[in-house]
């Protein structure tokens, strides 16, 4: 009768546990590569959130600039308004007018925002911040892009209301591309404007929308400065 063949368990053990181990490091790996693949794609799309900021920024900055200069001289505009104002220099006149109406429009761009916030990549408990921080931005720029729509209906009223008072063509030709066009034979009487008191509503309307845009802006600006600090950090 053979003999009953003894089955080596200590090396079938060690064996078993060696497949084991690599089962679970290479599972460990894949987990490793997954995790770091998701960091990268991470780090691409906040560099792309900090370009996109940096751009904000020097949009504000320089909407903050001509808004300042138009505040300034609307608030002398104004000064000039009532029952019996004095006379002002056409060129000064004008000068202020184009200065005050030239506000150009506004619009910032949010295209990395949005794919960062839609994408949902992040779980972690450290980039809550930077997403809450982006979220809130994202809020306060659309915001501010309205105060600006409310801005830019003020403007449209006052040159309704200037359009209803003086000849249009008296500023117009002004205009370097109006050069060699006819000028306008309608008088222009400064007084029609300084001693309308519903021109002046126009413009305090104007005005105290370009304060409120001036006050927004700058709180948008500041946070911006911040979250950059606040991404950077995280990445």
């Amino acid at each position: 009768m053979a003999e009953t063949q003894e089955i080596p368990w200590p090396r079938i053990t060690v064996e078993a546990a060696a497949i084991v181990a690599s089962i679970l490091l290479a599972f460990a790996i894949d987990a490793w590569w997954e995790d770091s693949k998701e960091q990268n794609a991470e780090v691409d799309q906040l560099l792309r959130v900090l370009a996109e900021l940096e751009i904000n920024a020097d949009i504000i900055e320089q909407k903050l600039g001509t808004i300042s200069t138009a505040i300034t001289a609307t608030s002398e505009f104004m000064s000039w308004m009532g029952p019996e104002p004095e006379p002002v220099q056409p060129e000064v006149f004008f000068d202020r007018w184009t200065t005050l109406y030239s506000i150009g429009f506004f619009a910032l761009t949010r295209s990395a925002a949005e794919d960062y916030l839609a994408v949902g990549q992040i779980a972690s408990a450290r980039n809550v911040d930077v997403r809450n921080a982006i979220s809130n931005w994202y809020s306060d720029g659309k915001a501010l892009e309205g105060q600006y729509a409310a801005l830019r209906v003020a403007h449209a009223n006052l040159g309704t209301q200037l359009q209803a008072t003086v000849p249009m063509l008296h500023m117009d030709s002004k205009n370097p591309v109006m050069e060699g066009h006819p000028k306008s034979k309608f008088p222009f009487v400064q007084a029609d404007v300084f001693a309308n008191s519903q021109v002046e509503s126009r413009f305090s309307l104007y005005l105290i929308r370009m304060e409120f845009f001036k006050i927004e802006a700058l709180d948008v600006f500041n946070s911006q400065a911040d979250l950059l600090d606040l991404i950077e950090s995280a990445m």
